[in-house]
């Protein structure tokens, strides 16, 4: 498995395996002078996004406004990011923590260089306004330009096949799963990838179970990348909400699973802001 994606991951940032139709923007990756020129290449250290989101992140909602004060911090983890090749990262622990993080720290760049001037209309904003905010603008990557959906659906997903990232990767939204407090690192990553998905269910906008109607009500995630959590080993999306929720539950969904209906909760596109 993990030859497999050291390859295809070369083959993606070798060739044109990440192309779009149409050419993004490309977004320049800010640099300053004091930033660091050198750094572990093998192992990418985490640590400046790690601080900003231990500062400025609490139960999934942003203090977009402290961020950008500390936007020096966020450019200089960036300007690490667009330098870094994956490739020579150590293992495959080592570059899907590195995506992941990237995806986060550069959706709230996206957020930071669109957020309308008067700061009272945040939490009514949506990144939905902005006209290509996942497929329009290309972020220096990985030394790729990559735009937030090729992140996603051009490496994330195919190539790491670990269904659990939806949970972790976030789209600056009260709908999407909770930005985590803490950067996803190589050691502890399937730890942390579990612990979000066990949080993710506990919400009712997630999973709301109707025993007796035998209706299951979830999030969209689960309408939009059906595929994902229907792939080996769980077949069926209820077996995989099954290993996150509590054991009751869990047995439940096994049992009845063929006699459950799916429906789909509301999703809320308004910004995941403090």
């Amino acid at each position: 498995m993990r030859i497999a994606v050291r390859l295809c991951l070369l083959v993606v940032l070798s060739t044109n395996a990440v192309g779009v139709g149409a050419d993004p923007t490309k977004v320049a990756t800010r640099v300053r002078p004091t930033f660091a020129k050198t750094w572990d290449r093998a192992h990418f250290d985490h640590g400046l996004l790690d601080r900003l989101l231990q500062r400025h992140v609490k139960a999934g909602r942003v203090d977009y406004a402290a961020l950008a004060n500390e936007r020096a911090t966020l450019d200089e983890y960036l300007y690490r990011v667009a330098e870094t090749d994956p490739a020579a990262l150590a293992d495959d622990n080592e570059r899907f923590a590195f995506y992941i993080n990237a995806y986060n720290a550069v959706t709230l760049r996206a957020v930071l260089d669109r957020l309308p001037p008067d700061a009272t209309s945040w939490p009514r904003f949506s990144v939905t306004k902005v006209k290509g905010f996942w497929k329009g603008f290309a972020y220096r990557v990985g030394r790729r330009d990559l735009t937030l959906d090729q992140i996603e659906h051009k490496i994330l997903r195919p190539l790491f096949k670990r269904p659990r990232v939806h949970f972790a990767i976030v789209c600056a939204s009260k709908g999407c799963p909770a930005l985590a407090s803490r950067v996803y690192r190589p050691a502890t990553l399937k730890a942390q990838l579990e612990a979000a998905a066990r949080a993710f269910f506990r919400r009712s906008d997630a999973l709301r179970v109707e025993r007796e109607k035998k209706i299951v009500y979830l999030s969209p995630l689960f309408q939009w990348f059906k595929n994902d959590f229907r792939a080996y080993p769980y077949h069926h999306e209820l077996e995989f909400v099954a290993n996150f929720v509590d054991p009751s539950l869990a047995r439940f969904l096994r049992r009845e699973r063929e006699r459950l209906t799916i429906r789909y909760l509301p999703y809320d596109w308004t910004l995941n802001v403090k």
